[in-house]
């Protein structure tokens, strides 16, 4: 799946068009959009995408894929990865399904997107700002040093 890019110039500013090499159609609402518009286009399908690929792997894993130099296809009968994408991602609330997939594939292999320091970092600025309340006669100064210092400690 490709995406065609367009330029026009409107008013000294450059505008872009981008549309699928497929289905030719926009990936945008607006017949024309900013540099920036057409950076979080691209940056929303690339994140879909990445979703998307991370859930195909656990539901087809080999297929597609060369094992001991043989390209895996899918069994008689099965439906290819992509025709399960069309009936259930791209139908009601398919971005729902498509992320709960993706959720339960992290967990299921145990995939830790985030820092998993996070929730002690939480804990312990929670902690310090209760602290400073509590105290009263220290400043918001004092709390933000306390609480840089704490994020450069737990590097």
């Amino acid at each position: 799946m490709g995406c065609e890019i367009k330029t026009k110039i409107v008013k000294g500013e450059k505008l872009y068009q981008l549309r699928s090499t497929n289905s030719n159609e926009l990936y945008h609402t607006k017949k024309w959009v900013t540099l920036d518009e057409a950076k979080k286009c691209m940056i929303e399908s690339k994140f879909w995408r990445f979703f998307q690929d991370i859930v195909e792997i656990e539901k087809t894993f080999p297929i597609g894929y060369s094992v001991d130099g043989v390209l895996q296809y899918p069994a008689k009968g099965e439906k290819m990865f992509a025709e399960f994408v069309l009936k259930t991602y791209f139908a009601k609330n398919g971005a729902q399904k498509l992320d709960a997939d993706f959720q339960e594939t992290l967990k299921k292999h145990d995939i830790q997107l985030q820092d998993p320091n996070i929730d002690k970092h939480y804990s312990n600025i929670e902690r310090l700002i209760i602290n400073w309340n509590n105290d009263g006669t220290k400043t918001a100064g004092d709390l933000t040093r306390q609480i840089i210092s704490l994020l450069e400690n737990k590097k």
